[in-house]
C-alpha cells in the first residue's frame, strides 16, 4: 500500500492508510443499488398492501397505516436475524407458487371469465412502432429487479456460498419467468385493464377462479409475499453499507453485527427511508414505481462494463466468449435505462440521478473525514527506530 493514487490490477486506487478503494464509478454503482433497495421496500409493502385491499375494498382509504404496520413487521423480523426471516418466506413462498399456477391453470381452460374483469372505457389500440417495442421492453426488464439481491448478498449463504447462490439465481429466473408468462396470456384472454382500486391480479383471480374463498386465498399470499419481498433489500442493503464502511465511504457503525449477526444500522436506515418514501407516496404504488427500475438499471450497466473489463485483464480460459456475453448485457441494460429515463423524466426519474449524485458526494465526505483521521493518527506507517539518549 505505497503511494497514494497509485493505480492497482483490479483498476482501484490505492491510498496510503488503506486497502485498495473503489473508484466514482463504483461509488455511482453503489448510490444506484442502495437506491434501489429503498424503493423496493417501499415498492413492495405498498403493492402488497394494494392487494389486501383489493380483497377488502372498504379499507382502501386505511392504506398508508397498513403500510406503516406491515413495515415495521417487516424491520422486526430482520432485526431479529436474516437467517429466521428467510425461514419464514419459505411457507409464503411455495403457497403463493401454487396459487398463481392454480390461477393459470384455471384461466386457461376456462372459456369465459368466472367474473367479469374491468374492461378499458376507451380504444387503446396503438401502431406498434420501434418507440413502442423499445418502452415494452424496457417496461418488461423490470421484471429483472431483484436479482442483484442475490449476487450482493453471497456472503450470506450458507456454504458452499456461490453454488447455492447460482441455483437460487436459475430458480428465480425459472419461477417468475414461467408465472408471467402465464398472467400475460391470462390478461390477453380475458382483456384485462388497470383499475384504480382492485390489482391486475385480483381481476385475474376473479376472472379465473371466481370470487369466493380461492380468490382470498391468492389475494392474502399476494400480500404476504410482495411484503416479504422487501426482505431481499433488507438482506441486500446492509451488506452494501458493510462493504462501503469497511472501504471508509460510510461510517463504521454500518460494518458492525449485532449479537445475531445482523446490520441492524443498515436495516433500521432502510426501514426509516423506506417509511419516509410511504408516507410520501400515501402507500400508492403507481406514484412509486415509475422511479423503481431507473436506479438498478444504473447498478446493472455499470457491473457489466465492470464485468467486461475483468475479463480482457483477466484473459482465461474462454474470455473472450464472457465478455463478448457481458458486453450484450450492458447494450441491453443501457437501452432499458435510457428508454426508462425517457419515459419517466417528468414523473420523478430526474430524482433517481439527484440522489445518486448526493449520495456519491455523501461516501466522499465520509471518505475524506477518514482520511484525515488517519494521517492525524500516522495509520499505516512505521515509526522510526528509537533513538538511545542519555
Amino acid at each position: 500500500m505505497s503511494g497514494t493514487g497509485s493505480p492497482c490490477r483490479r483498476g482501484w486506487r490505492r491510498c496510503r492508510w488503506t486497502r485498495c478503494r473503489p473508484s466514482r464509478t463504483g461509488l455511482v454503482a453503489a448510490a444506484s443499488l442502495i437506491i434501489d433497495y429503498v424503493l423496493n421496500v417501499a415498492v413492495a409493502v405498498s403493492a402488497g398492501v394494494a392487494a389486501f385491499t383489493s380483497a377488502f375494498p372498504a379499507l382502501h382509504s386505511e392504506r398508508v397505516p397498513l403500510c406503516v404496520l406491515v413495515l415495521v413487521l417487516i424491520t422486526a423480523v430482520n432485526l431479529y436475524g436474516v437467517a429466521e426471516s428467510a425461514k419464514v418466506m419459505i411457507a409464503p413462498t411455495v403457497v403463493f407458487v401454487a396459487a398463481i399456477a392454480a390461477v393459470v391453470l384455471a384461466g386457461l381452460l376456462r372459456d369465459q371469465p368466472a367474473t367479469e374483469p374491468a374492461h378499458p372505457t376507451g380504444s387503446a389500440t396503438a401502431t406498434v412502432g420501434a418507440l413502442l417495442l423499445l418502452r415494452a421492453f424496457a417496461s418488461g426488464c423490470s421484471a429483472l429487479i431483484g436479482v442483484e439481491a442475490i449476487a450482493n448478498a453471497v456472503p450470506t449463504f450458507r456454504t458452499p456460498r456461490i453454488q447455492r447462490a447460482q441455483r437460487t439465481e436459475v430458480t428465480l429466473g425459472v419461477l417468475p419467468g414461467a408465472m408471467l408468462i402465464g398472467l400475460s396470456l391470462l390478461i390477453d384472454k380475458f382483456r384485462v385493464a388497470p383499475s384504480p382500486t382492485k390489482t391486475v391480479l385480483a381481476q385475474l383471480t376473479d376472472a379465473a377462479l371466481g370470487h369466493n374463498a380461492a380468490f382470498y386465498v391468492v389475494q392474502f399470499a399476494t400480500m404476504v409475499l410482495l411484503a416479504l419481498a422487501a426482505n431481499t433489500s433488507f438482506g441486500g442493503l446492509p451488506v452494501l453499507a458493510s462493504r462501503l464502511a469497511q472501504d471508509h465511504h460510510l461510517p463504521h457503525l454500518f460494518a458492525l453485527r449485532a449479537d445475531r449477526q445482523v446490520y441492524r444500522y443498515g436495516v433500521t436506515v432502510l426501514a426509516v427511508l423506506a417509511l419516509i418514501l410511504l408516507l410520501v407516496a400515501r402507500g400508492n404504488t403507481q406514484v412509486l414505481v415509475p422511479i423503481f427500475a431507473i436506479g438498478v438499471f444504473i447498478g446493472f450497466t455499470l457491473s457489466q462494463i465492470g464485468m467486461v473489463r475483468h475479463w480482457r485483464l483477466d484473459r482465461g480460459p474462454g474470455w473472450s466468449g464472457h465478455a463478448a456475453l457481458n458486453g450484450l448485457g450492458a447494450l441491453l441494460t443501457a437501452v432499458a435505462l435510457v428508454v426508462a429515463l425517457v419515459a419517466k423524466w417528468h414523473e420523478g426519474g430526474w430524482l433517481v440521478f439527484v440522489a445518486v449524485a448526493v449520495l456519491v458526494l455523501v461516501f466522499e465526505a465520509v471518505h475524506r473525514t477518514y482520511r484525515r483521521i488517519g494521517a492525524a493518527l500516522h495509520l499505516g506507517q512505521v515509526p522510526a527506530h528509537p533513538v538511545p539518549r542519555p
